[in-house]
């Protein structure tokens, strides 16, 4: 694939990927070979992988392999995967009962994402964008994990998001965002009345770990002229319960020490 590979990152990336079941471990000359790449500039990208702990070096073979780093990484994305497929069947019985789009939001550093949904069938209805990262700071999900959050994680995390305005409803003052955290802390779920998206309501609920830690929210969405507040304040309750009991009996499935992906 000489030509093909351009950027350090794509280049790191393609190193990675020479890899496989079959060929667990390379020489330098190997995938210079595969990548068109020279030989400096192999070892270049290796060593730098090697920082990160992507790529092990074996002394006595002189080959490289993937490293620890790969391995943690894999386990994250399996428990991704994991917790959609169990969320699904909860998410279907809330979905029938509301009649709207539900979705599972896991965060992502600073941010979160989307990791599944199930589209309300009516005509007009909300479908977001799987895998995009999203703000932490505006709209039901993002604001479940700020609100759940250890006090002093949540203080950091705040002190390095900038609170832009998405729409005229964007909660941008921190004093406000601040109270809004703690009456959503204290009543077990969150609402949005168009924050992200202008004419979306939503309201959403923390998924814990057996450790107390928030690993998803569950939400639900819909258009502010069919799911007006009265209605979302009414499904509210629907959610915490069944937030609440997938909590109870996957938590233990759900915990890790890690706060995030």
């Amino acid at each position: 694939m000489p030509g093909s590979v351009t950027s350090a990152v794509e280049r790191a990336i393609a190193v990675l990927e020479c890899f496989s079941r079959k060929e667990p471990a390379l020489t330098i000359t190997e995938i210079g070979q595969r990548l068109g790449l020279r030989k400096s500039t192999v070892h270049r990208l290796l060593t730098l992988l090697a920082r990160q702990d992507m790529i092990a070096r074996d002394i006595a073979s002189l080959r490289y392999r993937l490293g620890p780093k790969v391995l943690y990484l894999g386990n994250v994305c399996a428990k991704q995967y994991r917790l959609r497929d169990f969320a699904m069947p909860i998410m279907r019985q809330v979905w029938e009962k509301c009649g709207e789009t539900v979705t599972l939001t896991i965060r992502v550093g600073d941010h979160r994402m989307y990791l599944e949904q199930i589209e309300s069938l009516q005509e007009m209805r909300v479908s977001v964008e799987i895998g995009k990262l999203l703000p932490l700071y505006c709209g039901a999900s993002g604001k479940i994990f700020l609100a759940f959050m250890d006090g002093d994680e949540a203080g950091q995390v705040l002190g390095r998001l900038t609170l832009a305005p998405l729409t005229p409803g964007t909660l941008t003052d921190l004093a406000q965002l601040r109270e809004d955290l703690r009456r959503t802390r204290a009543q077990g779920y969150a609402i949005s009345c168009g924050e992200r998206v202008d004419g979306v309501n939503a309201v959403s609920a923390p998924l814990l770990s057996s450790q107390g830690r928030v690993t998803a929210a569950l939400g639900i969405s819909g258009p502010a002229s069919r799911f007006v507040l009265e209605r979302v304040l009414e499904r509210a309750p629907l959610l915490v319960e069944t937030a609440r009991e997938v909590s109870d009996t996957f938590g233990w499935a759900m915990a890790s020490p890690d706060a995030s992906v």
